[in-house]
C-alpha cells in the first residue's frame, strides 16, 4: 500500500501539456490527466490519474523486429526521468528514468530506460476512462540535491485502440511541438525543478 500524504500537490495537464503525433489535442479526444505530488522524510510518492481512454497494451513478449523504440513506448503508460538541476553534473542529463505500463496486473510493467535505474515501487489500476497509477520512490535512490532540489520529467503516453503507435503525449514540463519520432528521448533542457522538504 503506498498512501498519499494529505499535503499533496496537484497539477493538471490537458491541452496545454499536449504533445501531439499526429491529431491536435482537440482532436485526439482531449486527453487528461491529474497529477500529485508528495514528500515524506524517506520517499517521493507521484500518483497519475489519465482520462485517455480505454488502456490498450501489449502482450510482454511482443517484438517489434522493424522499430528501433521499446516496444511499450507505443502503449497507454508513462515515462519518467529524474536527475540533477545542473546538467554539469551527468554527461546524461538524466540519471535514471523508468517505462510504466499499466497492465492488469497490481503492479503494471516497468522496464529501465536507463542501466542502472533502481525502479519505484508502483501500484496500478485500470478504468473504463483511462487509468491511475502510483509510483513511490525512496529518497536514497534519487540524485536529491543538498538544498533538496531534484530535476524531473513525467511523460504520459496515450493510444487509442484502432493504431498500432501512441497517438500523443501529456508532458509535465509542457506541450507543443511533434513527437512523433521522439521515443523516449527528453529534451534535457526541459526538466522541472522539484524542492523536496
Amino acid at each position: 500500500n503506498l498512501p498519499m500524504p494529505e499535503n499533496a500537490i496537484e497539477i493538471a495537464l490537458h491541452e496545454s501539456h499536449y504533445v501531439p503525433t499526429e491529431s491536435p489535442w482537440a482532436d485526439a479526444d482531449r486527453p487528461t490527466a491529474r497529477l500529485q505530488f508528495a514528500a515524506t522524510d524517506t520517499h517521493l510518492i507521484v500518483h497519475v490519474e489519465t482520462t485517455t481512454g480505454a488502456v490498450v497494451t501489449q502482450p510482454h513478449d511482443v517484438q517489434n523486429p522493424l522499430d528501433n523504440e521499446h516496444v511499450d513506448i507505443n502503449a497507454d503508460g508513462l515515462q519518467w526521468y529524474v536527475g540533477p538541476t545542473d546538467p554539469t553534473n551527468s554527461p546524461r542529463r538524466w540519471t535514471a528514468a523508468g517505462l510504466l505500463v499499466p497492465t492488469a496486473e497490481l503492479h503494471g510493467r516497468s522496464t529501465a530506460l536507463i542501466v542502472g535505474t533502481t525502479l519505484p515501487i508502483s501500484q496500478v489500476v485500470q478504468r473504463a476512462d483511462g487509468w491511475s497509477a502510483r509510483l513511490c520512490w525512496r529518497r536514497a535512490d534519487l540524485p536529491i540535491e543538498s538544498h533538496g532540489h531534484i530535476a524531473f520529467e513525467l511523460v504520459i503516453n496515450e493510444r487509442p485502440a484502432h493504431r498500432e503507435r501512441r497517438r500523443g503525449q501529456l508532458v509535465l514540463s509542457g506541450g507543443g511541438g511533434f513527437g512523433y519520432l521522439a521515443g523516449d528521448r527528453r529534451d534535457p533542457t526541459r526538466f522541472v525543478e522539484l524542492r523536496l522538504p
